[in-house]
């Protein structure tokens, strides 16, 4: 399969991102919706598992790692949700990682994105945080930095995620693992946080999300993929696209602010993804 192939590939699941997002955002419990998700992503994983060979063990460390950061970066983001808007929220904790993985990709691995796809990445990036900004360009305190706080757990997760796939030398089966650790990881928090029933107060919302697992789980498992094929950078910015749908979503459905400094946000995002695709070319 060629590279700009899985570019679209990747470009798809960021609808299915925005999507899954803004259900958890109007669920009326984030984190309850969130666990449901990751319950799915648990069975997926089991199943994973057993049908794929056994990770490599030098890329155990990175799945430990990645799975804490996932876990945290979902409890900040449920939690994000309950105090800000899906179109400011969702594009500060989206937009902020591709920079991080860049950066990280640079100084730990020596990988070089190129001046073309770096700038490209670059400019997803900007574009996603004025996105973010509103018509307004004001920011609201705590949920932004909720956000901010996610974002980074996100970098840290694409990062080690992409470096620990490729030492797996099994993409389904460092994904299948990955997924038990992190449902396992956020039932745990459950439990923590709520009680050991947290899970019989509200089902229906635990069988919404697990619904949306199957969305979210997948698209996740399809870039863990991509990342052995392409940069990190350049699939972690083309999967955090999913916040310019997210924006929309959140001004059609939600009827959340919009005006022309979202527009141009928009075009640069659309921008940076059309210069990452000729560098991939």
């Amino acid at each position: 399969m060629s590279d700009i192939a899985i570019s679209f590939i990747v470009l798809f699941t960021a609808i299915g991102h925005s999507l899954w997002n803004a259900f958890l955002k109007k669920s009326g419990d984030p984190f309850l919706m969130a666990v449901g998700i990751y319950l799915t992503g648990f069975v997926f994983g089991a199943v994973a598992a057993l049908v794929s060979p056994i990770p490599a063990p030098e890329c155990w460390p990175f799945l430990v790692i990645t799975a804490v950061a996932n876990v945290a970066s979902n409890m900040l983001l449920a939690n994000a949700y309950r105090f800000g808007d899906l179109s400011q929220i969702y594009p500060i904790a989206r937009g902020s990682s591709p920079l991080i993985v860049v950066a990280f990709s640079m100084i730990f691995i020596d990988e070089d994105p190129g001046p073309w796809r770096l700038a490209g990445i670059v400019l997803i990036s900007i574009g996603i945080m004025v996105l973010a900004a509103g018509a307004s360009g004001r920011f609201r305190g705590r949920p932004v930095a909720m956000a901010v706080a996610t974002g980074l757990l996100i970098g840290v997760y694409s990062f080690f995620g992409g470096v620990g796939v490729r030492a797996a030398h099994t993409a389904l089966g460092f994904a299948g693992w990955l997924h038990i650790l992190t449902g396992t990881g956020m039932v745990l928090g459950g439990v923590g946080l709520r009680g050991p029933g947290f899970l019989h107060r509200d089902p229906l919302i635990v069988l919404r999300g697990a619904a949306a697992g199957i969305v979210a789980i997948g698209g996740f498992a399809i870039s863990l993929w991509a990342m052995t094929r392409l940069s990190l950078g350049a699939v972690t910015a083309l999967r955090e696209t999913s916040a310019v749908f997210g924006t929309l979503i959140g001004i059609a459905a939600f009827h959340e602010e919009c005006g022309r400094r979202r527009l141009l946000a928009a075009c640069m995002v659309s921008t940076g993804i059309a210069i990452v695709g000729f560098s991939i070319a």
